[in-house]
């Protein structure tokens, strides 16, 4: 309880506003000189079962992204039903539960 209380009675810092990576020529370069080196190392097979599971990724999203397109969907909607009516997607006073205008 008392190391709580010591915990919160600490000053609070706000945090940068900003990141920022220490050594950033260096440790950029060593991080892509490294992933270059495993890459490089891995053998053929390797990156041809990368390539299919690509292909197969890019083929499922792809497909996705198509039958479920807000685009898509919105399009149909508006042909489908000319006279629908939408709700507005942000709050007012007068949506609220229990708000009472007359005070």
């Amino acid at each position: 309880m008392m190391s709580a209380l010591a915990i919160m009675s600490m000053p609070k810092l706000p945090p940068p506003e900003t990141f920022s990576c220490p050594l950033v020529p260096l440790i950029p370069l060593l991080g892509i000189l490294s992933n270059a080196y495993m890459m490089g190392s891995l053998p053929l097979v390797a990156w041809g079962f990368a390539a299919v599971w690509f292909a197969m990724g890019a083929i499922v999203y792809f497909a996705y992204g198509i039958r479920h397109s807000s685009l898509q969907s919105r399009h149909s909607i508006d042909s489908q039903n000319e006279s629908a009516q939408y709700q507005p997607l942000c709050l007012s006073s007068e949506n609220l539960v229990g708000y009472d205008s007359t005070k």
